[in-house]
């Protein structure tokens, strides 16, 4: 292998020279990326389904091949290629939060795809010396590589959390709209309350109750805690509503009869409190 290049100019072009030898290999490397990633977490792959998985897929070849490009310096978009990739990185954490994909198994992709990246280049050195590219060009790639995966992990989790907590809004704005119907009768409409079901997310055997309570002193949401603890231990799902003073909670699940739910709540909130079972689910 040739000596470490002795400029500053020379190594920045020894290393995107050297990362120029993989562009034709770009898809190869993804495709292996992606069923690394598929045989790793393969139950929770199946479950997704064909149709993402071709979407990770696309887009691993697409992140791969953008980052090939940017590091062997062939990339010339006029708004820059760092800000297409940022850009690329960041509608990838939007759209994985959308799918619902845990946010550590796409760290962990990116992680894997800049170990693999790294290695493919390593691999490519070592299996044809006449390249000639110096132990020293590595180790300046393998820096260059890690670096970005820094850059990347950091564009991806603000873009991924912004995308949740948006989401998240969304869903609580959408769940306190039906839960205001409800409250106003929409529920008698057989169809409105199958939407309503769907929306809450409650299942067709679940039981549903409503309990009321009028608190007058300090905080609801302090002392209403210890009976949402026991709600939670059986697994009973409750959405609370404020209207007019007082504090509506939905509440769905394996559900006791209507003296246990009296007792789940009686000992634990101290304002006045009514319980009422659903007779028709």
């Amino acid at each position: 292998r040739g000596p470490m290049p002795t400029t500053e100019t020379s190594a920045e072009e020894a290393l995107r020279e050297a990362w120029a030898l993989l562009l034709d290999r770009s898809d190869q490397i993804a495709d292996t990326i992606t069923l690394t990633l598929f045989e790793r977490d393969h139950e929770l792959w199946e479950r997704i389904g064909p149709e993402f998985r071709a979407d990770v897929r696309s887009s691993t070849r697409q992140h791969i091949r953008r980052g090939l490009q940017i590091l062997s310096g062939l990339a010339e978009e006029e708004s820059g290629p760092e800000a297409n990739a940022v850009e690329l990185w960041r509608e990838t954490g939007r759209r994985r939060a959308r799918q619902g994909v845990p946010l550590e198994l796409l760290l962990n992709a990116y992680n894997l795809g800049a170990r693999t990246l790294w290695e493919a280049l390593v691999g490519r050195v070592s299996g044809d010396p006449s390249i000639g590219v110096d132990d020293q060009v590595l180790l300046l790639a393998g820096r260059s590589v890690w670096t970005t995966l820094d850059v990347q992990n950091t564009v991806i989790i603000d873009a991924y959390n912004r995308e949740s907590s948006r989401m998240q809004r969304q869903d609580l704005q959408r769940e306190q709209g039906v839960l205001d119907n409800l409250i106003d009768g929409r529920g008698a409409d057989p169809g409105y309350a199958e939407e309503a079901r769907s929306t809450l997310g409650i299942g067709a055997d679940d039981s549903v109750a409503c309990v009321a309570v009028i608190q007058e002193r300090g905080d609801l949401a302090d002392v209403l805690g210890p009976a949402e603890d026991r709600l939670d231990r059986l697994e009973i799902v409750a959405r609370w509503h404020v209207r007019s003073g007082v504090h509506y909670g939905l509440l769905s699940g394996n559900l006791p009869d209507e003296s246990g739910l009296v007792e789940l709540f009686a000992s634990h909130v101290p304002g006045r409190t009514g319980v009422a079972m659903s007779t028709d689910g």
